[in-house]
């Protein structure tokens, strides 16, 4: 039995189609975006420090009724969002405070320490990534006793809705948990990020910070 001769088929590679560039933004619009976005920003933190205020007040109250210190009835609050979740209707709220509480407790720590330290790796994580990406060095380096200098004129960028009371390395702040959660909880929002500077924003920090340095060698 003989056969006849086998066609083949070649497919041919489909066709590269030129992706269509996205229309460039006006500048006054890019800046109106930019004051725009700030400005929610800039609510929001507030929002959450208002939220704070009210939850340090209650576990204020809650000390001086039952005893112990505030500290021991704010850890009580945020961590006893894991187990309470089941029994609660779903809200805003409710589903923010789970998802916080859930992040401590996936970390498989038992003492405040321990979470304090889990989330301020978590921070120290974030705001380097976040630094890295905004400036397209991926060897960048957070620097925050010489913040100014280091990162705000060197790269031309500033680090805007750090919510915590102390500016400083995440590492060495304290273990107390509410803030750390409240910072971490902006980062992973946007109420705090990186904030690109303009040219005459730029020079006017330039400007500022010369002057300072003058001021302190005389």
């Amino acid at each position: 039995m003989s056969y006849g001769p086998t066609t083949r088929i070649i497919a041919q590679p489909p066709t590269a189609t030129k992706r269509q560039k996205a229309p460039k933004i006006p500048a006054a619009q890019r800046a109106a975006m930019a004051a725009a976005s700030r400005s929610k920003r800039e609510v929001l933190v507030q929002d959450l420090k208002t939220w704070y205020g009210g939850v340090t007040d209650f576990a204020a109250q809650l000390a001086k009724k039952y005893g112990k210190k505030s500290d021991h009835y704010l850890q009580l609050m945020f961590s006893g969002g894991t187990k309470q979740h089941k029994e609660r209707k779903v809200n805003t709220y409710n589903t923010w405070s789970y998802i916080i509480a859930k992040e401590i407790n996936e970390a498989f720590y038992r003492t405040s320490k321990a979470k304090a330290n889990y989330l301020k790796g978590e921070i120290r994580d974030k705001v380097r990534t976040m630094l890295c990406t905004i400036t397209g060095n991926p060897n960048a380096v957070m620097n925050y006793a010489n913040h100014e200098q280091e990162i705000v004129l060197c790269y031309g960028v500033e680090l805007v809705g750090w919510t915590h009371s102390q500016f400083a390395n995440p590492l060495s702040l304290s273990i107390s948990l509410p803030p750390l959660c409240i910072l971490l909880a902006a980062l992973e929002s946007g109420a705090c990020s990186f904030q690109c500077l303009s040219p005459k924003e730029l020079e006017a920090r330039q400007k500022a910070h010369d002057e300072k340095v003058v001021a302190e060698a005389g």
